[in-house]
């Protein structure tokens, strides 16, 4: 290993980029591992962040509108977990009606979250976004500002020296 290698991996040690890459996606996988045992949520006016399952749930159910923030974490029971890797999902409100009258049996909370807002008014809506996007959201664009900070700091000598040979060699004619 030569010199310039390994001023290159120092210089990735002491970088805030990769540092901060690192803390979100160690946050993100937290978060995925403890949304498949418990449930967290936080409200606000008519929005909604829900984690649970492994996913990420934003909805605007149209309902009750909320003055205030609340949030909190309730247990999930282990027949609920869905599986790892599920797919996004986005749902609007048809102001459908229920069919029949008993109540019916939902294999997954996405399932029953799905069907209430197929209940409700038109403008309600349900993203659903599993914590494998999201941490592919992230890793992305990490990797590759970490490769064009790389490129940066490899041309960045080789210009300062063309800059500095540029005036001698004008002064020369």
């Amino acid at each position: 290993m030569d010199r310039h290698d390994a001023a290159v991996k120092l210089a990735l040690l002491r970088s805030i980029t990769f540092w901060s890459g690192i803390v979100v996606m160690a946050f993100l996988c937290w978060a995925w591992r403890h949304s498949l045992t418990h449930g967290a949520f936080v409200a606000r006016g008519n929005y909604q962040i829900i984690s649970f399952s492994g996913e990420l749930c934003v909805s605007y159910p149209n309902g009750k509108s909320l003055d205030e923030i609340q949030f909190g974490s309730i247990p999930q029971a282990k027949e609920e977990a869905a599986p790892l890797l599920t797919l996004p999902c986005f749902a609007r409100g048809v102001g459908k009606e229920p069919i029949g009258d008993e109540e019916p049996v939902y294999q997954t909370a996405r399932a029953e979250a799905l069907d209430y807002v197929a209940s409700r008014s038109p403008d309600a809506w349900l993203l659903y976004v599993p914590y494998w996007c999201v941490l592919v959201a992230v890793v992305v664009p990490w990797l590759e500002l970490l490769v064009w900070r790389a490129r940066r700091r490899r041309k960045g000598p080789a210009k300062a020296l063309d800059q500095l040979r540029e005036p001698q060699e004008a002064g020369g004619d």
